[in-house]
């Protein structure tokens, strides 16, 4: 199909040339790879270019026309896609400002002045057991050379580090408080600079569901809005978008596909093939059906069963949604007052509402809307489960490889060898299996991004930002655990801190094999590699056995993973900040594996991933909460080093314990509100521009994010859009 047959061009009342793409039927077969290639273009990461001349993409109302990013390009560049985009790289830079900050207040004055002690030995017939009278022994090796253990008789130097160590508290308490007003800034600059539809919607939950046949859903509940939802208010409600359970849609929408490729196959083997009629009328039957359906839910009539019980009520002005937000901000204790009111001012229909700021249209699971809280708990915790379960059998792994590397150290002190080779078999051995420790985190922690990813999938959220958080912070906890928790306990227990193959060496190995195995992953992706296989092979058929949104999909690169990105970058500064006090040489690896993967996942996202949905700034704000806990695993830690490896008793360590306490109190304190009294966050500006004015400028909208109105709302939308938009 030609460009001048695909698109028309219509002229506006101001003689503005639209150009609309003809409509787009998604189950379409032979599926055609123009339209694919377009929508390969316009879901690239890139800002539009204005007065672009190829169009909107009819599958997601994307602008074809975009311009690629610099690698070079500053996170302020990308407030375009969302604040999620721009603020998750900020987030990797706070990740890199905390390690600085520990290595600068004393993890590298500590790991030079370790380097020059002489508590660690190279002897050949050193080995630890749980009873050995030799557990406190520092064997010589690249690890244990820069950690405490090796000034084990310099008291002199452990009471020095101890003073760095309380600096490097107080100086994390005033840092992390300076990168909570730098992100509060930043969300707020970065929401104002990009207007869309959210800031001029608000999400409804907990509607009765109570409506008949013959009510007209859409219209009750805008109705509702205009008048009652301010007392004496009258306000001005453009849109309002519903949730419906759409998987009788869903469901017809996929055997209209199956059907239509099941005639394909057949036609290419016989074009007279009697089962083809049949077909037919069935892709017929099925078409009619989903339209029906679309009507009754796009209109809100006939559609009461269908029902989710929550809704998305866009208003004209950005004053009108703050004014609702601002009337229906009520507390917990105000609510269960209002609950027992009948004529509460809050209720609609005899039930009480709840009505907040919507996330982003592409950021919303439609199809999760009406899941319960209880099955939404069920699941979360059948997750936790899993997940404790895999950290068990994590446990029992390096615990085992302990035990076994314990025997063959044994041997190796108490055996006769016959000549020094048989003798370095032998360590070669204890090597390997110390080793495998390491390689036993590492790939433990692979399976449990894997296992939990898949799980966190399936708890029914209600939006992408509530998925990835729930996903990436499972992921950066159970791998904390796994990595620092896990480890720590079972060598404590067999009483090898700084032996041979003892923690400080596993420990060194696993931040190195995680910063080479995330560099390989971020690299030689195999999501990628499958994709780009993937198109190459289908771009040689002359006709795929596929609909338009199969194709469309197969040309699109994968899209970014923010939420096991977050767990990586996270995970990696709490391990090595409750590792530091012991073996302070890890901050340096654990910045150089951070600042690369900065740059490798900076140059996959601009250059080989999609765009996906627009992400608010609730998961970067999560995380620098998760951030905050570096202070108290880095007091924990040198607590721990100063317990168990130089045995100082508690009485001793008054710096430490200061150091814990403050610690403790950053992480229990409401600091978040210490924040905003220190440094009050400026109040939004809002825009005078109205909804209607600038509806068919934003690049999603509810409509059409929405599946029970997204094909009627789309078709307006390509009818709409000039290439002034752009």
């Amino acid at each position: 199909m030609s460009k001048g047959d695909r698109y028309q061009p219509l002229i506006d009342d101001k003689g503005k040339t639209r150009l609309v793409l003809s409509d787009y039927d998604p189950t379409a077969i032979p599926p055609n790879k123009e339209i694919a290639q377009n929508h390969f273009l316009a879901t690239q990461i890139g800002a539009p270019v204005p007065n672009g001349a190829k169009g909107v993409d009819p599958a997601t109302g994307l602008p074809i026309d975009n311009k690629p990013l610099s690698v070079c390009c500053g996170e302020e560049d990308m407030n375009f896609l969302s604040p999620g985009y721009p603020m998750f790289f900020q987030f990797v830079k706070f990740c890199m400002v905390v390690l600085a900050a520990m290595m600068l207040t004393g993890g590298i004055h500590n790991a030079y002045t370790f380097y020059y002690g002489e508590s660690c030995t190279d002897r050949d017939d050193q080995y630890i057991t749980t009873s050995s009278k030799d557990s406190k022994v520092c064997t010589y090796n690249f690890a244990n050379l820069f950690s405490i253990a090796n000034r084990l008789n310099d008291r002199h130097e452990i009471e020095m580090a101890d003073v760095y160590s309380f600096f490097t508290i107080t100086t994390l308490l005033l840092v992390l408080q300076i990168i909570r007003k730098i992100q509060k800034t930043t969300a707020l600059t970065s929401d104002e600079r990009q207007i869309t539809a959210s800031d001029y919607t608000a999400r409804v939950q907990q509607i009765p569901q109570t409506f008949k046949e013959t009510e007209d859903i859409d219209e009750e509940i805008k109705r509702y809005f205009e008048t009652s939802a301010i007392p004496g208010v009258q306000l001005n409600v453009q849109q309002v978008s519903v949730c419906y359970n759409c998987d009788e849609l869903c469901n017809l929408e996929k055997k209209i596909a199956d059907l239509k490729i099941k005639k394909a196959k057949l036609s290419a083997q016989n074009a007279t093939h009697p089962d083809i009629p049949k077909l037919e009328t069935q892709i017929r039957d099925s078409e009619n059906n989903l339209s029906t359906l679309e009507q009754q839910l796009a209109q809100g009539q006939k559609a009461a069963k269908y029902f989710e019980g929550e809704a998305y009520v866009t208003f004209e002005t950005q004053a009108e949604l703050q004014k609702v937000l601002k009337h229906w901000k009520i507390g917990g204790f105000k609510r269960f007052i209002e609950w027992f009111k009948s004529k509460s001012i809050y209720k609609f229909r005899g039930k009480l509402l709840k009505v907040k700021q919507a996330s982003e249209p592409s950021d919303i699971n439609w199809q999760n809307a009406g899941t319960s809280h209880f099955v939404r708990f069920i699941l979360k915790l059948f997750t936790n489960l899993v997940c404790v379960a895999l950290l068990a059998l994590s446990f029992a792994a390096i615990y085992e490889t302990n035990h076994t590397k314990v025997s063959l150290l044994y041997d190796l002190k108490k055996k006769k060898f016959e000549n020094e080779g048989s003798k370095f078999k032998l360590t070669m051995q204890i090597q390997a299996v110390s080793t495998a420790a390491s390689f036993i985190v590492v790939f433990v922690n692979t399976i449990l991004k894997a296992i939990i990813g898949f799980l966190a999938k399936n708890e029914k959220h209600t939006t992408q930002t509530d998925y990835m958080s729930s996903f990436s912070i499972k992921l950066c906890l159970t791998q904390l655990v796994n990595t620092a928790v896990v480890t720590f306990v079972v060598y404590l227990i067999f009483g090898n801190l700084t032996g041979p193959g003892g923690l400080n060496y596993t420990i060194f190995i696993i931040f190195c094999t995680n910063a080479l195995v995330e560099w390989g992953f971020a690299i030689f992706s195999t999501t990628f590699i499958f994709n780009r296989l993937k198109k190459w092979s289908v771009a040689r058929q002359k006709q795929p056995l596929m609909t338009q949104k199969q194709l469309n999909d197969v040309y699109r690169y994968p899209e970014f993973d923010f939420a096991g990105k977050y767990a990586i970058y996270a995970k990696t500064v709490l391990a090595a900040a409750f590792f530091a006090p012991l073996i302070p040489i890890v901050l340096p690896v654990a910045f150089v594996h951070l600042f690369l993967q900065y740059w490798f996942d900076k140059f996959m996202l601009l250059k080989y991933r999609s765009r996906g949905p627009a992400l608010g700034p609730e998961l970067a704000f999560n995380y620098v909460e998760i951030l905050e806990y570096s202070l108290v695993l880095f007091s924990i830690g040198n607590f721990l080093a100063n317990f168990y490896v130089i045995d100082i008793d508690y009485k001793s360590q008054i710096l430490t314990i200061i150091g814990f306490g403050i610690g403790i109190f950053n992480a229990i304190l409401p600091m978040n509100s210490i924040n905003e009294f220190l440094f009050p966050t400026p109040e939004e500006k809002l825009t005078d521009d109205t909804y209607s004015k600038r509806k068919y400028y934003f690049l999603e909208d509810y409509d059409r994010s929405n599946p029970a109105t997204r094909d009627t709302a789309n078709s307006t939308f390509r009818r709409h859009r000039t290439v002034d938009n752009f």
